[in-house]
């Protein structure tokens, strides 16, 4: 194995660390820059590829801006010290990210009857009682299936389904956490509500086929704040 010398160097010439050497199999550019990166992966080239690395014969050819190609040779650089081969590291970029803030969901009723007064006509006794035996298997770290439900609003169209749905929040909060556990009645009244749905217009998944990440992209998309679709600009 061939020893080079190297110095990282910002991209405006500043030194990021003193004369160091690794040693490579292959003395050629793309496997020195894997070396380097290697060499400072936990502190000065953390979150930088080694393809990010711009690498220079010696200080004259940096001062020049002569870099080395990727796959060009160095077996006759850095082998002194003094005459070590430069690595300039990019300057990290700031990246864009999107910005999510809480937001109540919109309705799942788009016509009148979302003004409407909620009929409450749900057997609550049964409600509450379910409810209540879901939140203690919760408490008890019960992981089987029989201990976690579904509750499913089945029905034709027409039937109020979406609306009762955007009234169970408020159901469940006045009515059933009263009834029951203190501490489950406060996680109902603090619990963030989120609507999923996958109909009018919005089926189209982008490629995702895994259920879990649909429904999530769709709640992070409740939470965008941008006007426009998450992943787009805006």
């Amino acid at each position: 194995m061939a020893r080079k010398w190297f110095q990282l160097v910002g991209e405006r010439g500043s030194d990021v660390t003193s004369v160091a050497a690794v040693s490579v199999d292959i003395e050629d550019v793309d496997a020195f820059r894997d070396a380097v990166k290697a060499k400072y992966e936990d502190s000065h080239l953390a979150g930088i590829a080694a393809a990010d690395l711009t690498v220079f014969a010696n200080r004259a050819a940096y001062n020049v801006k002569q870099a080395l190609e990727e796959d060009s040779p160095i077996g006759s650089f850095g082998g002194l010290e003094e005459d070590a081969l430069i690595v300039q590291v990019p300057t990290p970029r700031p990246v864009a990210m999107p910005t999510f803030v809480w937001k109540a969901p919109k309705s799942l009723v788009g016509s009148i009857g979302a003004n409407w007064d909620f009929q409450n006509s749900l057997n609550i006794g049964n409600l509450s009682y379910a409810i209540g035996q879901h939140y203690q298997a919760w408490t008890k770290g019960k992981t089987d299936k029989r201990s976690h439900p579904l509750f499913v609003c089945s029905g034709g169209p027409g039937t109020g389904k979406s609306k009762l749905l955007d009234e169970l929040p408020n159901v469940l909060r006045q009515q059933v956490g009263v009834q029951g556990d203190p501490a489950m009645n406060e996680l109902l009244r603090n619990a963030y509500t989120f609507k999923v749905t996958f109909e009018n217009g919005t089926t189209d998944n982008r490629g995702i086929s895994d259920p879990s990440k649909m429904i999530g992209t769709r709640m992070l998309y409740q939470l965008y704040r941008s006007v426009g679709r998450l992943g787009e600009g805006g």
